[in-house]
């Protein structure tokens, strides 16, 4: 699959054209069109953990998609009208 998408890292909003294949049954992302400061901060970053520019570039996505904020669930409909009277009911049962 080849388009053109957004990737986010840092507060940064990069458009970069995407490639995805697989070898060996695992999935693979070639990132084309890299901005060099982009390309040093990751060199840069790797180099300070330890890592290789693919392991750290994964750990960068793998952070930035937990971030994203997740969808709520749908709201709650109750059976019963809430009256008062039925919340009060409600709050000395789970009081005893």
């Amino acid at each position: 699959m080849v388009g053109n998408r957004l990737l986010e890292l840092s507060q940064q909003v990069i458009p970069l054209e995407l490639s995805i294949c697989y070898i060996n049954d695992m999935p693979s992302l070639l990132i084309k069109d890299l901005p060099a400061d982009l390309h040093k901060r990751l060199r840069e970053a790797a180099e300070r953990h330890r890592r290789s520019m693919a392991k750290e570039a994964l750990v960068a996505l793998e952070r930035g998609i937990d971030s994203a904020p997740r969808p709520l669930p749908p709201p709650v409909r109750p059976t019963v009208p809430m009256t008062q009277a039925w919340l009060t009911r409600a709050i000395r049962r789970g009081r005893a």
